[in-house]
């Protein structure tokens, strides 16, 4: 038997008489072989879908979190799970990876870098200015940079709507609540309301969205649960009443909420406060005597409700979230 490689021939040579018991078993052992190369194939393949349905690696730029091409997922990945360092290539550049230790190590300038692996299997990926979180822990604060560009976002809209009353010197630090059960959560939520009220909010006012950047002063013994739980309405109106009905209130501008009323000082005269995203959806003004918002239409469905409460209709500056 004299196979010749790469062109796809082969040529039996020996007895007349055993060439055709030659030519059946030489078929019968390709087509094993071809069998077997296909089922190691699937596998492969399935493997390989499997990782990129519910694992993705990331490495830590100077601008943030930056994910992975695909096949170098697959390879780390892989290297994970064997606890095994492992060399890649991207862009012409070698990198060391060790996947257990989450380093990236450039074989050139030995520069070192985080990496972090985040689970994707339910479809939602975290942020990727969030930092890597132990395993088994609920929430994570991180204290963030003053250089940083989040850092800088989230202290020039404080100033921003502070009144005149608020500077950068009345920042003492902005922390980062990461807590990937309620991003989550938030997130499937967000996805609901954009479907049921998207269309409805840009035509009847394209300056509003669902989701609205919002500030909420609280006291300092609260955090934990917040943090943890997210915002309860059973809390509502401890400070301050019900103006607006009972829920959960935010502000659009931060003196609002540095009002002690609402970031009731501690002990040092420090003051909290939370910059937050909120589904406000549909919305319209609320009075103390509303327990949740109104419906929409009660004559068609009065369990469909507005979303939310305000103070204002068209210069909404209180937002009470049901």
């Amino acid at each position: 038997l004299k196979c010749l490689l790469p062109t796809p021939q082969i040529t039996l040579s020996g007895w007349k008489d055993d060439h055709h018991r030659a030519l059946k078993e030489t078929m019968r052992a390709l087509s094993e072989q071809w069998k077997t190369e296909k089922e190691t194939h699937a596998v492969e393949v399935l493997a390989t879908n499997t990782i990129k349905a519910h694992v993705t690696w990331f490495w830590l730029s100077n601008n943030g979190y930056r994910e992975y091409p695909p096949q170098v997922t697959i390879r780390i990945e892989e290297a994970f799970q064997k606890k095994i360092k492992i060399e890649i290539e991207i862009g012409g550049n070698y990198f060391e990876i060790d996947p257990v230790g989450k380093v990236q190590t450039s074989s050139k300038s030995k520069k070192l870098r985080k990496i972090k692996r985040e689970d994707v299997s339910d479809g939602i990926a975290l942020p990727l200015t969030w930092d890597e979180m132990e395993v088994g822990k609920d929430v994570a604060h991180v204290d963030l940079d003053k250089n940083s560009t989040e850092y800088k976002d989230v202290a020039q809209k404080f100033v921003a709507t502070g009144g005149g009353q608020l500077t950068d010197n009345n920042i003492a630090r902005i922390e980062r609540i990461q807590n990937p059960r309620l991003y989550k959560f938030y997130s499937k939520e967000k996805e609901i309301t954009e479907k049921k009220r998207g269309d409805i909010l840009a035509q009847k006012d394209p300056r509003f969205n669902v989701e609205w950047n919002l500030w909420h002063g609280t006291s300092e013994e609260t955090i934990p649960h917040i943090v943890k739980k997210g915002f309860n309405r059973s809390y509502s109106g401890r400070n301050v009443g019900q103006k607006f009905g009972k829920g959960v209130y935010f502000a659009r501008d931060s003196h609002y909420s540095a009002r002690t009323g609402y970031a009731v000082p501690n002990a040092k005269k420090e003051q909290h406060m939370f910059f937050c995203k909120v589904l406000v959806g549909l919305f319209i003004v609320g009075d103390p005597s509303m327990v949740e918002p109104p419906p929409i239409d009660a004559g068609k469905d009065r369990t469909d409700t507005y979303d939310s409460t305000v103070n204002d209709m068209e210069n909404p500056a209180d937002r009470k979230s049901g």
